[in-house]
Formats: C-alpha cells, structure tokens, sequence
C-alpha cells in the first residue's frame, strides 16, 4: 500500500507539501497540487481520513439530522447542501430520525460520537433543549426551517408570509369560497389576508388537523369550495380526495399548495416554492464561517430568514368579478 512518503519521492516534493495537497484549504500552488492529485489517482491511493482528522483536531464532516425519512421536501434539499458541503471540502454523515430505530437524541448521540465539525438540525420542538445546548458549546449547530432555539444560529423560511401570498394569490383570481388544509402554525398567514380582502371567516372552511383524504372528500362534498389551499404534507390528501370526487383541476375546483415536490410540477400544480438550492448554500456558508472562525471572539447569533415564492402553473382558475 502506498503512503505519503512513497507519493512525496515521486514527486520530488516534500512530505508535509503532499499532506497539503489534500487539504482544499491549504496554500499550495496549483501546478503541484494537481501532479500530487494525478499521481495519488494514478496509484489508487485514498487519505487516511480517520488519521488526519486525530491529527489536525478536525474530521471534515458535517453531521446532518432528518426528521423524517418519508418527507422527499428533506430528501431534496438535502442533496443540494451535500454537493455545497462537498465544494467547501466536507463530508456529509446523515441521521435519520425513525420510528422504533432512533430517535433525535439518539442521532445527536451518534454525531457527538462520531467528532462531527458542525451539525445542521430540523428541529420541530426544545424537546432536548439540555442535550442540544450543552452540545453547541462544543460543535458548531445550524437550524434548518425551524428555530426554537434562539441561542443557535438559523436558516428559516418565512412560511407565514408564503401562505399569505398564496391565500392573496386565491382571493386575487376571484377565490373566497377557500378550504384550507394545514396544521396551525401557518394558518396565521391565511387569517390575515382574509382580514386584508374583508372576507369573513365564515366564508373559508379551516381543516387545521387534516388526517386523511376522506375528510377532504367530506369537507369539499359539505363547504363546496371553489378553491383549495393545502399545506405540506395534505396536498397529497386534497390531490386523491378532488380525483375521487371526478373533479376537474382547475374546471371544477382550484388547487394551490405548499411547498413545489416533484409530483406537484409533474401534475402542474401552482404552487408555494423554496429555491432549495439558495437555501442550501445560505445554510453551508453559515456553517463554514462559523468553523473558519471559531477561534475569533464569539459573534452574535445569525438567524436568517429567506422567503418563498409563487411557482405558477395551471390549477388556479380566474374567476368572473
């Protein structure tokens, strides 16, 4: 097996220059780092990971937490911070939050363990609050889309303003018969613009805890909407529920959701979108210039918030005035 030392003779360079050469942060001319990189591909030779990082105090690894191994909206954005993590040089270690096989401690335990540099958590609650805070002191930790911690720094996502543009983007094309689908923590955003345009809640039908398509069925049989606002998860429920009805989108009923999945552009669905990729990139940078200067007099605590935007397709419907 080939080491350092055999790739350093090789190359008529010295050892510690070779050691650099894998170092994408390392000052090395550019000239002699792609002959060592070559000779090293040529060779088949791979770095010591475990070695460099006992060596350097560092393991290049981001350890990352999902909640949910069923939400594809986590599955995507999570390829976009690994080709990000990947140009700044780090390694991405995933833990997914299940159901009978881990649960959030038990994955903030794995990455403890595993001397992960930096963590990027979704948390949904302070649940381990004493764990999480005590960890933070000695890795770094970002949230993704939620923040209940105030003391750590974040990336979220306005939701409550996306949901009121899209109840504005209803109410705009004539929409005042809506059923909302969607837990509480946006309906805030809905109940404002209603306040906005005038319309009183009487109008709109509230499904604050949708559990399954047939109580969409029911609700569109009773309140027979002209348009359907459905959050996250339950736009899959308000989908099945207006097929099975032999409803016509947007003929027969509008449809407007939360959060752009690949089913939801396929089937053309206006919807509330993220641009995954800048929120991605938001998050790593963050993270890496948290690491980069962790030996500087601590900063305040950066909460960033991007805002989501209206992907239009063609499920809306105008409605005559």
């Amino acid at each position: 097996m080939s080491t350092l030392k055999d790739i350093a003779k090789h190359c008529q360079v010295s050892y510690s220059t070779v050691s650099r050469a894998f170092d994408p942060d390392s000052r090395i001319s550019s000239t002699t780092r792609k002959r060592i990189l070559d000779y090293a591909t040529e060779i088949n030779y791979k770095p010591n990971l475990i070695a460099r990082s006992l060596k350097k105090h560092e393991s290049k690894t981001i350890g990352i937490i999902i909640p949910s191994i069923d939400n594809i909206f986590y599955i995507e954005v999570l390829k976009y911070i690994e080709i990000a993590l990947k140009h700044c040089g780090y390694r991405l270690l995933v833990s997914f939050v299940q159901n009978d096989v881990n649960t959030e401690l038990d994955c903030l335990e794995l990455m403890s363990a595993s001397q992960v540099d930096g963590m990027i958590i979704f948390p949904e609650d302070r649940a381990n609050s004493e764990y999480i805070l005590r960890l933070s002191s000695k890795i770094q930790i970002s949230q993704l889309f939620n923040a209940p911690y105030p003391e750590i720094d974040s990336v979220v996502m306005d939701d409550v303003g996306g949901t009121a543009n899209g109840t504005r983007y209803l109410i705009n094309r004539g929409h005042r018969r809506i059923l909302y689908l969607g837990g509480p923590e946006r309906l805030s955003g809905f109940t404002k613009v209603l306040n906005e345009y005038g319309v009183p809640e009487t109008e709109v039908c509230i499904m604050a805890d949708c559990q399954n398509s047939r109580q969409v069925v029911t609700a569109i049989q009773q309140f027979r909407p002209t348009a359907v606002f459905a959050i996250a998860c339950t736009s899959e429920y308000a989908w099945n529920a207006i097929r099975s009805l032999n409803l016509s989108i947007p003929q027969d009923i509008s449809l407007i959701v939360y959060d752009d999945t690949k089913w939801v552009s396929m089937l053309g669905v206006t919807a509330i979108a993220h641009n995954l990729e800048a929120i991605a990139n938001t998050l790593v940078n963050q993270l890496i210039f948290r690491l980069r200067t962790k030996d500087s007099p601590p900063k305040e605590i950066m909460h960033i918030v991007l805002d989501p935007f209206i992907r239009e397709r063609e499920s809306v419907k105008w409605l005559a005035p």
